[in-house]
């Protein structure tokens, strides 16, 4: 039994490195022949929905893509990645309702992975979520100390400003600012 999951482990490795050269060079038949012997190996594994994903962004199969990602989406070690990727899928298709849904996600499952901050910032602002966008930039001033981020806070507060003012509430569009 030691040796069958020592030859399978050896068999998996070669599978992957196989699979990730083909990609990297641009070889689409070759690199699905190995993901699917990859995938008689492992089954429905993570690195196998990220090569999966890798290949259906680079033959521009958004189909195949969505599906390798909602793999991805159910296990623990890909989900951040899935959802980040399932939202930059949703922006390119100009759902960008669905997109920030996918972020706040992401965030709320992994609070360190700030890198999607500026993407949930941008959609923000398409979505003309000002009170969000103002709440995200200031619950992470730390993080975000460009000059940028200080133009969408003052944008943000603008805004909300007008808005409450319009409403007849100078009180609140004071605070606001």
């Amino acid at each position: 039994r030691i040796k069958r999951n020592s030859n399978k482990a050896q068999n998996a490795i070669k599978e992957i490195s196989n699979s990730i050269s083909l990609l990297t060079i641009g070889e689409i038949k070759q690199t699905k022949k190995s993901i699917n012997k990859l995938q008689k190996i492992l089954g429905n594994n993570p690195i196998v929905n990220i090569l999966s994903a890798k290949l259906a962004m680079q033959t521009n199969d958004d189909v195949a893509l969505q599906q390798s990602l909602n793999n991805m989406k159910e296990q623990e070690e890909t989900q951040t990645l899935a959802l980040s990727s399932l939202a930059n899928l949703a922006q390119k298709n100009q759902n960008y309702s669905q997109a920030e849904k996918y972020l706040e996600e992401a965030l709320k499952e992994s609070p360190e992975a700030t890198r999607l901050i500026p993407a949930l910032i941008d959609i923000y602002k398409k979505n003309k979520q000002w009170q969000k966008l103002k709440t995200l930039i200031e619950n992470n001033k730390k993080l975000l100390k460009t000059y940028d981020y200080q133009i969408d806070l003052a944008i943000a507060s603008i805004v909300l400003s007008d808005l409450a003012m319009k409403g007849k509430d100078q009180n609140k569009a004071l605070n606001l600012i």
